[in-house]
């Protein structure tokens, strides 16, 4: 019989978050919305109404969960989708991998985490 292990925790592991967001592609006009699924500083899900061709590089707005006072803040990075299917209707799961992100972006989003 093998014992299960839990895997060590790091900062990469995926949590569940409900965060509103937004893709603006290279050569687009008009963001995507949409709303995470589950975050960590180095990839996250989302879902959205459109789908994206795998492989597309993006830049990924964040909005994040405030302090409790505070107004909004927001996160972005450029990323690259990993995968999109079809969840239900007409729904699509993303799965982004952050690329590019700034110290302070990349802050904000473990403390927004942390929360």
């Amino acid at each position: 019989m093998n014992d299960f292990t839990h895997p060590p925790a790091t900062a990469d592991t995926r949590k569940i978050a409900a965060w509103r967001a937004a893709i603006l592609q290279d050569n687009a006009a008009q963001p995507l919305y949409g709303r995470t699924l589950e975050v960590s500083t180095g990839s996250l899900i989302l879902s959205c109404e459109q789908p994206l061709r795998e492989g597309a590089r993006a830049r990924v707005y964040l909005e994040l969960p405030g302090d409790g006072g505070g107004g909004r803040l927001y996160a972005d990075f450029q990323g690259q989708l990993l995968a999109c299917t079809l969840m239900q209707g007409s729904r699509y799961r993303m799965q982004w991998r952050v690329l590019e992100i700034g110290a302070s972006q990349r802050q904000a989003i473990e403390r927004a985490l942390q929360r």
